[in-house]
């Protein structure tokens, strides 16, 4: 459902002798990624003051909005099933704790097909469409064979 979460909960302690600040960073990982995409994505903070000696409990949240990005193929924002990892940390190059987590989509995304789109494209969206059209296109050029970079299997008769 469109509210689903997943809730991330923390202790942060000062163990130092004075008053501090600290600002708790989130950033999540997808591996496998379909589009290229940075290696940590921002997707949460919370500043906390602390004494010294005190440990306050946080909870950050992460949302399918959080796990969606900008997709070029689908011309739309899609937050891809997959495993991911959820970074936490006072920055991106100081990370203190890791986790794996799953998430998996229920969406269907129109696939948007132009001028510039190739055969390996409609293909790789739909395996029946595409050897229509290929053969559609042998058909009409005289072609008796063709070869589409990025297929994973083509009848060639």
């Amino acid at each position: 459902a469109g509210n689903e979460a997943l809730t991330v909960s923390l202790d942060v302690c000062n163990i130092g002798r004075l008053e501090g600040k600290e600002t708790v960073q989130l950033y999540i990982h997808q591996k496998d990624q379909r589009e290229i995409r940075p290696i940590k994505e921002l997707r949460g903070f919370e500043k906390v003051s602390l004494k010294p000696g005190e440990t306050k409990t946080l909870t950050l949240k992460i949302t399918k909005e959080d796990l969606s990005y900008y997709s070029t193929y689908y011309r739309d924002f899609v937050a891809d099933s997959g495993d991911f990892t959820l970074m936490i940390g006072s920055s991106s190059r100081d990370i203190r704790l890791t986790e794996t987590f799953s998430y998996t989509s229920t969406a269907k995304h129109k696939i948007h097909f132009n001028y510039t789109s190739t055969f390996g494209e409609v293909y790789e969206a739909d395996h029946q469409t595409g050897n229509q059209l290929i053969e559609q296109f042998k058909e009409d050029s005289g072609i008796d064979w063709i070869w589409v970079t990025g297929m994973r299997t083509l009848p060639m008769w």
